[in-house]
């Protein structure tokens, strides 16, 4: 069974912990190639056995690739957000008003 965990950290934490995370899963890869290269050996239960085992893990790192690229898209996002207020005041953006419309002063 597979739950969800939440823990926070900080923004600037973000691409650190991903890397963290895919890490795990190349461990986890390495383990699935070990496991097709040695499928041929084996008898045809255990053939079986292995395959079972092998598409449990590559789920897991499809879940996985799931939950970074939602964190990465939420990261993305909240970076843009921020970098937003400031392009303006870069800029040097001004409010353009149509001298033909009245406007309250």
């Amino acid at each position: 069974m597979r739950v969800n965990i939440t823990y926070s950290v900080g923004l600037e934490d973000i691409p650190k912990e991903i890397d963290e995370l895919l890490s795990k899963e190349s461990e986890t890869l390495k383990d699935a190639t070990e496991i097709l290269d040695n499928l041929s050996a084996a008898s045809p239960l255990e053939v079986v056995e292995n395959l079972v085992a092998l598409r449990e893990n590559l789920l897991a790192v499809d879940m996985r690739l799931a939950e970074c690229l939602a964190i990465l898209a939420g990261y993305i996002d909240v970076k843009g957000q921020l970098a937003l207020p400031s392009l303006s005041e870069d800029t040097g953006a001004e409010e353009i008003t149509d001298p033909e419309v009245p406007h309250a002063e």
